[in-house]
């Protein structure tokens, strides 16, 4: 057969894979000319655009056709650590009065300013002379002049956080960006979940070691807090901070981190306390994705273990989902009265008939208690 028939037919089987599978997602990386994936056939009756599936183009061009093309916006770094990278190795440049301008040019993404202080840490000079030779040669000419690869990306960018992960001083804020590297890439992550699989709560004004290590944390521009109930870490922080824990002690830590997750809701009175509490002021979708989170978790050669918390976590998760029609209640009208309610009749299968006598006083006086119960 010719070359071009064997194409069209790889072609071909391809769209059809992407037939069968819609949510696929196929990428075009630095194309030139995004325009021309739109008008010229790969393929007999369509173009690279009309395959099929989801697809992602990324190129160097600042602007496209927007009733052709959506853009997506890229992971971009807070002004500080910006400014750290561009001076880990050359200190001197803290005062360069451009500094800034060049963190604003490079766009404050991660790669293009981990390569810029390459550069400028191999050839030396103000970074007025940085931005001349950009503005002259463009981007990848400067840089193969300064034989900078990517690998000068990874040591730069290593070194920063390392940097930063030493100037901790709570190894609660520790403890919480590790928790945090452990949890799927990009995932906005509601505080109070991190501080379930960190065992950390805050108890008032004086005593709230979640909230302290937190704070330690965005200071030091390693988490980026989304509003007063949620955080998340830029990709390359999560993938620092998943590695702060070794290959060797990952399960482990994974495991001891849905342990706590367990106890804090699995563990009798104060358990379903604090069930109760989390629900009425986060809602029973949050508390469903804890125990989904916690479980996920649990790598499959641990959950065998007798001290694993597995059953404890799936045991509650079926019956929050069984009951999960009755609790979606809007905050105003959330009680935690009402999730005892609906968990009492499943209680003796949860903790104990001993813990069912402890809910029924605890009910009895109040609107949620059923008649049948007093028999």
């Amino acid at each position: 057969q010719r070359t071009g028939d064997l194409t069209e037919q790889k072609i071909s089987a391809f769209k059809a894979y992407l037939d069968a599978h819609p949510q696929a997602l196929l990428i075009f990386d630095n194309v030139e000319e995004p325009d021309h994936l739109r008008t010229r056939q790969i393929g007999i009756g369509f173009t690279a655009l009309t395959l099929g599936g989801n697809v992602l183009v990324t190129t160097r061009r600042r602007k496209l056709p927007s009733d052709r093309f959506a853009e997506l916006p890229l992971e971009r770094l807070l002004p500080a650590p910006a400014r750290q990278i561009l001076t880990t190795k050359r200190p001197d440049l803290v005062t360069d009065p451009d500094l800034d301008r060049l963190c604003a040019q490079l766009g404050y993404l991660p790669l293009m300013l981990n390569l810029a202080a390459a550069a400028l840490a191999k050839r030396g000079g103000a970074i007025a002379g940085y931005l001349g030779k950009l503005q002259e040669w463009g981007i990848d000419t400067t840089h193969d002049r300064a034989r900078v690869s990517l690998d000068d990306y990874h040591t730069s960018l290593t070194a920063v956080l390392q940097e930063q992960w030493a100037m901790l001083t709570s190894e609660d804020a520790r403890l919480l960006l590790r928790v945090a590297g452990q949890l799927p890439e990009a995932e906005v992550i509601p505080t109070a979940r991190l501080g379930l699989l960190a065992g950390l709560r805050d108890v008032d004004e004086w005593d709230c070691p979640l909230r302290d290590g937190l704070e330690e944390l965005e200071r030091a521009s390693l988490v980026e807090m989304v509003d007063g109930e949620t955080m998340r870490l830029h990709p390359l922080i999560r993938d620092f901070a998943r590695a702060m824990v070794g290959h060797a002690e990952r399960a482990a830590f994974c495991t001891a981190c849905a342990q706590r997750l367990a106890d804090a809701y699995c563990s009798g009175i104060d358990g379903l306390a604090r069930l109760g509490h989390e629900y009425e002021r986060r809602g029973i979708g949050s508390l469903i994705i804890d125990l989904i989170t916690a479980i996920e978790l649990l790598q499959p050669s641990n959950n065998t273990k007798s001290k694993s918390p597995i059953q404890n976590l799936q045991s509650l998760l079926r019956k929050l989902r069984l009951e999960v029609h009755h609790l979606q209640v809007l905050p105003p009208l959330r009680q935690t009265e009402q999730l005892w309610q609906q968990l009492l009749p499943h209680t003796g299968f949860l903790v104990g008939d001993a813990l069912v006598q402890q809910l029924v006083p605890l009910l009895r006086h109040t609107l949620f208690w059923l008649p049948q119960w007093g028999h």
